[in-house]
């Protein structure tokens, strides 16, 4: 499997930092150099510097406004030559991973794509992700292409498939590629803090279990199921909050019994104190 896409944030990083730890990592960086700030999408970031190979964009840096953190996004084959770094140098969240699986025969596309819409079309309402088409599905005329996905990025996960090998004559320009190259792609956006500080510490290969129906359809395409994964679900304020005081004063509360079996006690009396009423003897 190979990571097509790791997208980052880490806190309170200078993007400088960022940009130089690239370029010391990413291989044959010495080809590389700075696009211009704000020529590719910034979201809701101040700036956003591409790093270049040429003509392509293989990283982005942003930084600004989108809260105090430095988001880097790695695409294609410096993200899976890099994503392990990243890893291994930051504490960080990951807002999208990309996890792509290759295979190449006469009508594997067409073979995959029935028996997956068959299964897709099968599932009841409540389970069946979202479906849509691109490219030239009727006429296949020389030059074009066509692309599958099912799910959707507000729902977390997306899985395309489509023609690769078309794909990069068409829309990058390489020649001379495998007509019969397909690519199933799984690509991971979860939808809170916590998912996103899960998903850094999870396999890429094993992120394809986080949907109920995704390891289906690797399984039709290359024979391989993943086992089920959960990311953590959001912590309500009110348990960050009670997380937030066992931290900064659980040792303390250990450490003075007496005063963990009065604590019921101690805040009613700090209640009525607040409302100016008299003390209660315990």
């Amino acid at each position: 499997m190979k990571v097509d896409n790791y997208t980052a944030t880490v806190d309170r990083l200078d993007p400088n930092d960022a940009l130089e730890w690239l370029f010391t990592v990413a291989p044959e960086h010495e080809g590389l150099s700075l696009g211009k700030d704000g020529s590719v999408k910034r979201y809701r970031y101040d700036h956003a510097v591409p790093v270049m190979d040429g003509r392509h964009v293989v990283a982005v840096v942003r930084w600004g406004s989108n809260g105090d953190g430095t988001n880097i996004e790695l695409k294609g084959s410096i993200a899976h030559e890099t994503f392990g770094l990243l890893r291994s140098r930051w504490e960080h969240r990951v807002s999208r991973l990309d996890v792509a699986v290759d295979g190449s025969a006469p009508g594997l596309f067409d073979r995959t794509f029935t028996a997956i819409h068959e299964l897709h079309e099968s599932l009841p309402r409540n389970r069946k992700p979202a479906f849509r088409q691109e490219g030239d599905w009727v006429f296949r005329a020389p030059g074009t292409s066509r692309t599958a996905y099912f799910g959707s990025a507000g729902a977390g996960m997306t899985v395309v498939m489509y023609e690769k090998g078309l794909e990069r004559e068409i829309v990058a320009g390489y020649v001379e590629q495998d007509p019969n190259w397909v690519r199933l792609e799984a690509r991971i956006q979860p939808q809170t803090r916590d998912g996103k500080a899960a998903l850094s510490q999870i396999d890429p290969a094993d992120a394809w279990g986080l949907s109920g129906w995704a390891p289906q359809w690797l399984e039709i395409f290359n024979g391989m199921r993943p086992d089920p994964v959960k990311l953590p679900r959001r912590i309500a304020d009110e348990e960050k909050t009670y997380q937030a005081l066992l931290m900064q004063y659980g040792s303390f509360l250990r450490s003075h019994p007496n005063r963990l079996a009065s604590l019921s006690h101690d805040l009613e009396q700090l209640e009525a104190m607040k409302r100016g009423r008299p003390l209660r003897a315990a």
